[in-house]
């Protein structure tokens, strides 16, 4: 009778923390393991005009940002899931990150009301997705930008070493803290250090999955990220980011949506732009907008048309940089799509000198995309694999 008081007390004990117990491994619990794929291809024209423009249209084959990716995820506690995700990604050809890179390498632990993320992953940049064929097509309208950067690869400004931890509150409420290093340059051993030179803080509202096409609001968020980014007698670099997307015709067949997000970025005080880690560094604001239309057939997405539009102004030098996207998609079924996108931009003159463009660069693409994922001993699903890659679906 003593040994069933002591153990209907321990179970009283376990409950009042919020605690099941600990799943047995005697019970032989298998890991899931989810292979996912992204790949991404398309064929176009790079052309300039203006100002400074290049003698013609350059032919492009690209496969940039084409992912593989594997995860695990056992579970220890009836609502507590531990695992660890590794990804491979096919760089921007101009990077110096080599043929592939460890975008994703991470260790995770998730429950019913938290998500905890070690490793390499996702930059706390943004708090919206903008519908593009590439998440760095609008990079420098969609995303706070790295001050550490030399500007030779994008990839700078999209990963890093993060340290993150979430809070959810009724699965659509989100509180998120990180400490992240960035990469100081591409390929620089500098960045071999892993030292934390950047931390913040995101809030954001996201309607959940089976509401999202029927309601007004979509997501909103707003963040706050600051770097230590000080050097020559200069400032630290601090951004505010907000965000958020709204149904204007809230229906499951024939969506309609608009998504805004600005990026206010304080600078370091030296307004002067000479090359591209000083346009990161430089006070600015940087905003985007887009107007989407997303048919859909018996609930899965069929069809999309997006305009998209970024534009930059930097306040001490009064320069000022736009762009402007036109695409859609239509799919084919079994999540494979095709595509076309037309994509403009436009630099101020102290711009041009800075970056070394011409006054318009323009970008033509026709594009095929497949993405799949399968899993084995599924456990319950928090979400896709593939949701840690960009999606022209946003």
């Amino acid at each position: 009778m003593r040994n069933i008081k002591l153990t209907l007390a321990a179970a009283v004990a376990i409950a009042a923390v919020g605690l099941a117990p600990r799943v047995s491994e005697a019970q032989e619990v298998q890991p899931e393991l989810t292979l996912g794929m992204e790949t991404l291809g398309s064929i176009g024209a790079n052309y300039s005009t203006g100002e400074n423009s290049g003698a013609g249209a350059t032919g492009i084959v690209d496969f940039s940002d084409t992912a593989l990716l594997v995860r695990s995820r056992i579970q220890l506690y009836p609502n507590i899931r531990g695992g660890s995700a590794i990804g491979l990604q096919f760089p921007d050809a101009d990077s110096e990150l080599g043929a592939v890179f460890f975008h994703q390498a991470y260790a995770f632990l998730e429950g019913q009301h938290f998500d905890l993320k070690i490793g390499r992953s996702r930059l706390q940049s943004s708090v919206i997705e903008f519908p593009s064929v590439r998440d760095d097509d609008l990079l420098s309208y969609t995303d706070a930008l790295n001050p550490m950067a030399s500007g030779s690869t994008t990839e700078d400004h999209q990963f890093g070493n993060v340290l993150e931890a979430t809070g959810i509150i009724r699965t659509k409420y989100f509180l998120s803290v990180h400490a992240e290093h960035l990469f100081l340059t591409p390929g620089d051993q500098n960045s071999e250090d892993f030292t934390l030179n950047s931390v913040g803080t995101t809030i954001a509202y996201r309607n959940i999955p089976a509401r999202i096409d029927t309601g007004r609001v979509r997501e909103i968020g707003a963040a706050f990220n600051y770097y230590n980014a000080k050097g020559d007698g200069r400032a630290a670099v601090w951004n505010t980011i907000l965000g958020g997307a709204v149904n204007l015709n809230p229906d499951p067949i024939h969506l309609i949506d608009i998504r805004l997000q600005g990026i206010y970025t304080n600078g370091d005080g030296d307004g002067t732009l000479t090359d591209p880690n000083s346009t990161f560094r430089a006070q600015s604001m940087h905003g985007a907008a887009a107007l989407r239309y997303l048919y859909s057939k018996s609930t899965i997405p069929t069809f999309q048309l997006a305009l998209v539009g970024g534009h930059a102004r930097y306040f001490d030098s009064k320069e000022t940089s736009w762009s402007s996207i036109a695409n859609g998609f239509y799919s084919l079924g079994a999540d494979f799509s095709v595509g076309a996108q037309y994509q403009v931009e436009s630099y101020s003159q102290g711009l041009r000198v800075a970056l070394g463009t011409a006054e318009y660069d323009h970008r033509v693409q026709a594009v095929l995309r497949f993405g799949f994922e399968f899993t084995v001993n599924p456990l319950p699903k928090r979400n896709s694999i593939l949701n840690t890659e960009h999606s022209y679906i946003p």
